[in-house]
């Protein structure tokens, strides 16, 4: 399955995570369903990962996946797990993403992701 997404720690927080090598396609459809499930269930804060994915090299498919958070409602904040490979575009994405009115970060590690994405109240 090339794609999972899930309400976590009681609907905190929607984990998303991609695997594999995917296709623009599948990157779409996960977009769909995390927008689906963003709106059923009113979270705002996400945790994206893609770190079990291949690194993808085209400075277009990142542009195009960045792009994407346009669908995203204002005030998300978007905690973006990338492979190490791709760390070179981080600042490029979160500059897209806040010009959307997203707060999110970039991280090449699913648990600081989830660290600064939730208080330390709140996590389990």
């Amino acid at each position: 399955m090339p794609f999972f997404a899930d309400l976590m720690n009681r609907g905190l927080y929607i984990l998303a995570e991609y695997d594999g090598k995917l296709s623009h396609a599948e990157i779409e459809a996960g977009r769909s369903s995390l927008l689906e499930l963003m709106q059923s269930s009113g979270c705002r804060r996400v945790l994206i990962d893609f770190s079990s994915a291949p690194s993808r090299k085209s400075t277009e498919d990142i542009y195009s996946y960045a792009e994407s958070f346009k669908s995203f409602p204002s005030g998300t904040t978007v905690g973006l797990v990338i492979p190490a490979g791709q760390a070179w575009c981080a600042e490029f994405i979160e500059k897209l993403a806040a010009n959307r009115g997203l707060n999110l970060k970039t991280f090449v590690d699913h648990e600081k992701a989830k660290a600064w994405l939730l208080p330390v109240s709140e996590t389990c």
